[in-house]
């Protein structure tokens, strides 16, 4: 269900409580991606992020979304622990509409990158742009949970199993959210400018068999496989993409 965040100059589609399944920008608006030039600590993310609006004078409802990075995955109990003091802090901001959470957010372990904590890695907000020609829109990231994406060990596709055919069906059901949300936002496969793959296995058989054929248009800005896993142990597989002109580093 696509829903209207007027204070935000976006709309979002609802997900479940920690985050939504995208956001796509309203007409004479723009979303910004900015990447965070050193790692913050998430707390001290948001307070950055605060810093950073209010200098541009935009209000909190302006952040659209978030991308979290943390030491190591997490069991799907402390995940929802974790889940539960992220939306505290965005209750503090008082960004809910009609009680439904807006932002959309990726939440990655990377493979190589030494953190002690979880940290901030980028976020993105909407700005006023009357000469925006289309929308801007980020999908947020989704493994291969089943049924809307419930955190829930038994919605896990094929959990503790990483054979071809199990990751094939992981990268499915991954594939399934992805089309399912662009369709959702209303956005269009051409408008997609980036396309990211999360994952600790060799996927270039899967590449080629389960996402290439069902990217569309979105295939000329290619595919990028980040260096990172999912967030909770099981899970395996993640995508996101953004549709987006303007990313920095802040």
């Amino acid at each position: 269900m696509l829903i209207n965040n007027e204070k935000g100059g976006y709309h979002f589609l609802k997900g479940i409580d920690p985050y939504s399944c995208g956001v796509i920008s309203n007409d004479g608006y723009e979303i910004c991606h900015a990447i965070c030039s050193n790692p913050i600590p998430w707390r001290e993310g948001f307070e950055f992020i605060d810093q950073y609006l209010r200098e541009r004078n935009l209000a909190r409802h302006a952040l659209c979304a978030v991308q979290l990075r943390s030491p190591k995955s997490y069991s799907m109990e402390d995940f929802i622990n974790y889940n539960r003091e992220y939306s505290e802090v965005l209750h503090g901001w008082d960004l809910s509409v009609a009680g439904v959470n807006p932002l959309a957010r990726s939440h990655l372990i990377p493979l190589t990158l030494k953190l002690k904590v979880p940290v901030m890695h980028a976020f993105s907000y909407v700005v006023a742009n009357n000469n925006a020609n289309r929308p801007t829109f980020i999908v947020a990231g989704a493994g291969e949970l089943l049924n809307g994406g419930a955190l829930n060990d038994e919605n896990i596709v094929c959990p503790h199993q990483t054979d071809a055919v199990s990751m094939k069906l992981k990268a499915e059901c991954v594939m399934d959210a992805m089309v399912e949300r662009i369709k959702g936002l209303g956005a269009k496969w051409e408008w997609v400018t980036s396309v990211d793959v999360y994952t600790r296995h060799p996927i270039d058989k899967l590449l080629n068999d389960v996402i290439k054929p069902r990217l569309s248009r979105a295939l000329r800005c290619g595919v990028t496989i980040q260096d990172n896993s999912p967030p909770v142990e099981a899970i395996e597989f993640e995508m996101d993409m953004r549709g987006i002109t303007k990313e920095f580093w802040v």
